[in-house]
């Protein structure tokens, strides 16, 4: 029941994922790092173009960047998934803060835990102590991404053999799974086997890059691959998650 999450940064790109049949909508701005944080007011007009049709998610940064007064400023109504990243927080008590901001998260939004795959790079703790965290402070998923994009995609930094044996450790504590980290087309038809919850992309959706602007085409391409493979009723499935 494998969908479609892609990334946009206004409500252009919005309208046009929606247009394309895409099953999750998330709220990044690439300039500013793999979950670059929007502008309030486009996180805003995000959310009024996507409530009532497509689920909403949205990037806020990284763990060790936040300020505790920021924790709900991003956070609009129609938001259903946040998440912040976990780079430079190995060795540190990192779990007491994520706890505390996935707590604060208003009603309706639910924290989505990440999983860098290239953790030497970006700093990050390993899987094993991010998933039991995640389990038992309300996660509604758990995101295996990439932190340096010029680094690689997904695959360069974990086989499929490894990211099976992460989905077996995830489905153990009921944690659906978004896979993601600049993963081309052939990639994610690669992936899909896996039965992931999600596989997010931006670059693969763009023109010439994760910056530039969504391509029509390249969204179609995206959504019958995923969708040619996805089991009868998982789109009602997504929509109730």
């Amino acid at each position: 029941m494998t969908g479609l999450l892609v990334s946009v940064r206004n409500g252009d790109e919005a309208r046009l994922a929606i247009e394309a049949g895409v099953d999750v909508l998330d709220v990044k701005e690439p300039a500013r790092g793999s979950l670059g944080a929007a502008d309030p007011a486009t996180i805003a007009q995000i959310a009024a173009v996507a409530t009532g049709r497509v689920p909403l998610s949205i990037a806020l940064g990284e763990l060790v960047a936040l300020a505790d007064e920021e924790s709900t400023y991003f956070l609009t109504e129609g938001v259903r998934y946040a998440k912040l990243g976990l780079s430079r927080c190995a060795g540190h008590d990192w779990a007491t803060r994520w706890v505390a901001w996935a707590e604060a998260l208003p009603q309706g939004t639910s924290p989505v835990a990440v999983v860098y795959a290239d953790a030497s790079i970006a700093g990050s703790p390993p899987e094993e102590e991010i998933l039991p965290v995640a389990a038992r402070h309300g996660a509604a998923a758990v995101l295996v991404d990439t932190f340096a994009k010029q680094a690689g995609s997904l695959l360069t930094h974990w086989n499929a053999d490894r990211l099976e044996r992460f989905l077996a450790s995830a489905r153990q504590v009921s944690l659906p799974v978004v896979l993601a980290g600049s993963l081309s087309l052939p990639q994610i038809i690669e992936l899909l086997p896996l039965d992931p919850w999600l596989v997010a992309v931006r670059g693969a959706a763009c023109r010439a890059g994760r910056e530039s602007p969504l391509d029509f085409d390249r969204l179609r391409q995206l959504v019958e691959a995923v969708h040619t493979n996805r089991r009868p009723g998982a789109t009602a499935a997504m929509q109730a998650s």
